[in-house]
């Protein structure tokens, strides 16, 4: 119950994740409309992996729905009359109350592909080849993010260990860290730093403040104070494909501004 709780409590504090939390306006729902139902294409199946496939996976895509519409059957009609009661609940669930993270819409994939390569094998006869280029553009865009997924850390640990280089273990006890976005990695990984959790610099005593052998921060909203400044220290980033969290993280380096 406190977890069902913790998670209802952070959609409230983050009204911009579900429709009628904020302001309902055309260009809300447009972005709305972007992130969930786009994604499909841009980060579902992986679209957005390059230009090249982004390219190349819309000029299908839009061939794919084109002649499946156009070409539309019985047969075609029947199978979307088993699914499209519960297709249409989950999407509404996911579009109305959740983020629009493309792991919600996993269910969707499959009758998304039936329509994609349905639309391909009803091209006229030299051009239903084109059948193997989606699952060949799909394996190709797979490979790379699996490869990359694997061999290369992710920002935040990336984060991490450019701190753990910076600073020996006698020194991190003084290093401290306002964060809101990667403040679990270093509790799991280095959990010799300070790290005040989603906390404003405003709440901590400007002795200690003062002290501090570093300060940092990875969302400039909780270090804006009269007398400091943020600096730019290190920007890490990957494919939103990959995940779409935490894929881009900047570090900002907190210091007091100089007297002129």
């Amino acid at each position: 119950p406190a977890q069902l709780y913790s998670q209802w409590l952070w959609r409230f504090t983050n009204p911009s994740v579900f429709i009628g939390g904020s302001h309902i306006t055309a260009l809300n729902f447009a972005k709305q409309f972007a992130l969930h139902i786009l994604g499909w294409f841009g980060i579902g199946l992986g679209f957005l992996w390059s230009p090249f496939t982004l390219i190349a996976g819309t000029l299908l895509a839009a061939c794919g729905l084109i002649f499946y519409a156009a070409r539309f059957d019985d047969r075609d009609r029947n199978f979307r009359k088993t699914h499209w009661a519960w297709a249409l609940l989950q999407i509404a669930i996911v579009f109305c109350f959740l983020p629009a993270d493309q792991r919600y819409y996993l269910v969707i994939m499959p009758l998304l592909l039936v329509a994609l390569l349905r639309g391909f094998l009803y091209m006229p006869s030299p051009f239903r080849f084109a059948v193997f280029l989606l699952p060949a553009l799909l394996l190709c865009i797979s490979i790379a993010a699996a490869i990359e997924s694997h061999s290369d850390p992710a920002p935040p640990i990336k984060l991490v260990r450019l701190l753990q280089e910076q600073y020996p273990p006698e020194q991190r006890g003084d290093v401290l860290l306002f964060l809101a976005h990667c403040q679990r990695h270093f509790k799991w990984y280095a959990p010799e730093f300070t790290v005040f959790d989603n906390l404003p610099s405003s709440a901590v005593p400007r002795e200690r403040l003062e002290k501090a052998k570093a300060i940092y921060t990875d969302e400039p909203r909780l270090a804006r104070a009269p007398g400091w400044q943020l600096i730019l220290a290190a920007e890490f980033s990957r494919s939103v494909v990959i995940y779409g969290k935490h894929h881009d993280i900047r570090l900002f380096r907190v210091e007091r501004v100089s007297a002129p």
